[in-house]
């Protein structure tokens, strides 16, 4: 397993530093002017300005060859230094600022929208009276194939302006990324940054999902036959979650993070949930008749066991892979629609960045993105090796992983 593992990091890093490298040409080549260029109207004479923007270029080294600027980047890159933004700042400082209020969104959406697509997916391809069946694979699709902004703007204008779900406004300053949170947060008193709080909230989730998940393995090998309902599993993910966030001091907080972020979550997970839910549905469609779900019913065994423990099971499998596949454009669909909400995540950092041409930024936060789908796909490779005995078969007759 160890060389499996290996073989598919040292993949996955060619692949990062291939779509790095096309990232950098593309974004230097395809747009038009650089950073300095927005400074032009600052100069009544044409000599006054040409020579001023020369010299800003020399000092933010834009004007070295391409190539030159590349080596110097992909050089930083490979020691894990993402460079400075071109006003001074460090882009990891960035990253840390803006990346967990779009993981809080990407990560909770992206599981809420997985256990409902994959339940309504079961659900709709073993029985269900046809009308009530049309109309869910019709919203899905309708909501799947929504134009992000467009989607945004009715949820607002339905949950956050008639009924107030969030405090989120419309006029968020984009130099000021936590600006939909600084009223209440100041009104409360509160002191701790915001995206530490975010950062710690992020924290204590994923440390109680491995708990439940430790816990469910742990019973299932010792009953054999339970299997934790997706349910429950999030159920005491959310529990858990919120007792966390009391327990170290970040409760009152949390709690109004929670509430500004549920519009950017509800419509991530509009957007997402129908993939998942028509994916799943196919797959189980094809499973109804097989060999060993007529054995499941022969052995007497209730409708929704067979359907649950039987059917469900083996067309999971594909679920799971075309899902962390589609991984890198659910995250180009949250940026998008951090943007449409006013939530202060890498969507708004990135729209700032390339409207000012800050390529440091745009390709700080586009690596992120690479380097979260390469996790991902890694991810997937594990689960298969452990959800799929084929592969595992495959590599004791074969001594490694093709």
């Amino acid at each position: 397993m160890l060389r499996f593992i290996l073989r598919r990091l040292g993949a996955g890093l060619i692949n990062l530093f291939v779509f790095a490298t096309v990232l950098f040409f593309i974004a230097q080549i395809l747009i038009p002017g650089d950073f300095v260029s927005q400074f032009a109207e600052a100069y009544q004479s044409q000599a006054e300005r040409q020579a001023a923007l020369q010299q800003m270029r020399e000092n933010l080294g834009l004007a070295r060859p391409l190539y030159v600027q590349y080596f110097d980047w992909i050089s930083h890159l490979a020691r894990g230094n993402l460079g400075h933004s071109y006003w001074g700042q460090p882009v990891t400082a960035l990253v840390a600022q803006f990346l967990p209020p779009t993981l809080i969104v990407f990560l909770t959406g992206t599981l809420i929208a997985f256990f409902i697509g994959q339940w309504l997916g079961k659900l709709t391809a073993w029985r269900m009276p046809r009308l009530l069946r049309g109309s869910l694979i019709f919203g899905a699709v309708s909501l799947y194939t929504s134009f992000p902004p467009w989607l945004a703007f009715l949820v607002v204008y339905a949950l956050g302006l008639h009924i107030g779900l969030t405090s989120a406004g419309s006029g968020v300053r984009l130099n000021d990324p936590y600006a939909v949170l600084q009223k209440s947060w100041s009104k409360a008193g509160f002191t701790l940054d915001p995206s530490l709080v975010m950062l710690r909230m992020l924290l204590v989730m994923i440390l109680v999902a491995l708990i439940v998940f430790v816990l469910n393995e742990m019973e299932r090998r010792r009953a054999r036959t339970w299997r934790m309902p997706g349910w429950l599993f999030a159920l005491l993910l959310a529990a858990g979650s919120l007792a966390g966030w009391f327990l170290v001091g970040i409760g009152p907080m949390a709690m109004l993070v929670a509430k500004a972020a549920a519009l950017p979550i509800l419509t991530y997970t509009l957007l997402s949930f129908g993939e998942t839910m028509l994916i799943m549905r196919t797959n189980m469609a094809d499973t109804k008749y097989e060999d060993y779900i007529l054995a499941a019913r022969a052995k007497g065994l209730p409708e929704h066991i067979v359907r649950d423990k039987h059917a469900a099971r083996n067309a999971l499998l594909p679920v799971l892979s075309n899902f962390v596949v589609s991984l890198p454009y659910l995250l180009t669909g949250i940026v998008i629609l951090e943007q449409a909400v006013n939530w202060p995540g890498m969507g708004n950092a990135l729209f700032r960045s390339m409207a000012s041409q800050d390529m440091p930024v745009v390709m700080g936060m586009l690596v992120i993105v690479g380097l979260v789908s390469m996790l991902a796909r890694l991810i997937l490779d594990l689960a298969s090796f452990v959800l799929d005995p084929r592969i595992r078969t495959r590599q004791t007759f074969s001594g490694g992983f093709e």
